[in-house]
């Protein structure tokens, strides 16, 4: 389990090396997307796993997840009630399209999965950062 973080984590360094703000986080989006859809189970396995039961090793991990994770949202957003509110519309979104796609749900062709993933995103960062800049 830890070796799929950590390839998460080393994919996103290297996918999203030199991007900051809003658009590293649309890809970073779409990597944890691509990646969950290729090992469905898992990621199941992963995002039902209590923390306080995982293992050091694995709890590292997801620490380095969530550290990148952090640091993107600080180059999107000044305020930290924003980069909370970001990182949990974020992440729901990711694993509400993994648990939705995964188990069969979206399967209505007019508008694709990844397409529709992509406005849904997209919209969200642009909300959030409407709210930023108001706040």
């Amino acid at each position: 389990m830890s070796e799929t973080v950590n390839k998460l984590n080393e994919l996103l360094k290297t996918q999203l090396l030199g991007l900051t703000g809003k658009a590293a986080l649309f890809q970073l989006a779409l990597i944890c997307r691509n990646e969950g859809l290729e090992n469905i189970k898992l990621f199941h396995f992963i995002v039902t796993l209590p923390l306080k039961n995982a293992p050091t090793f694995t709890k590292k991990s997801i620490d380095e997840l969530r550290n990148i994770f952090n640091s993107l949202l600080a180059t999107a957003f000044k305020h930290a009630e924003i980069q909370l509110l970001a990182g949990r519309m974020i992440r729901n979104l990711i694993y509400g399209e993994l648990l939705n796609v995964g188990t069969g749900w979206f399967v209505d062709k007019k508008i694709s999965q990844s397409e529709s993933f992509k406005w849904m995103i997209q919209e969200s960062l642009d909300s959030l950062d409407k709210a930023d800049k108001n706040f």
